[in-house]
């Protein structure tokens, strides 16, 4: 059985396919975006076991901490985006880019320069 690609390697894919770093600084950034975008799949799914209200030791029920740790990587995430100058609409999108983007350079042979 073959291992499911990671969220961050898909988002890299879908990314890479359209556009190319021309930067080191640019590269690094798309590194520390896909490496968010896994630590944000693996809350995902602690999140989708443990809930989003968790029991205390005394019994009391609280919002899941996680889920401020989630919101944080998404901010971080979106930061990220930001600075590659990618289209916010990439988030959730299924990897389809829609629109160019500033920073990195789409590929020539593609038609999108």
């Amino acid at each position: 059985m073959a291992k499911k690609q990671s969220a961050g390697s898909r988002l890299r894919a879908a990314i890479t396919e359209l556009y190319e770093c021309e930067e080191p600084q640019e590269e690094a950034l798309l590194v520390e975006l896909c490496r968010t975008a896994d630590v944000i799949a693996e809350l995902d799914r602690a999140i989708d076991v443990q809930g989003v209200a968790v029991r205390t030791s005394f019994e009391n029920v609280r919002p899941n901490p996680l889920l401020v740790e989630r919101r944080a990587q998404t901010n971080t995430y979106l930061r990220l985006v930001k600075a590659l100058g990618l289209p916010i609409g990439l988030v959730g999108s299924g990897g389809k880019v829609r629109h160019g983007v500033r920073e990195l350079r789409a590929v020539q042979d593609l038609g999108l320069a």
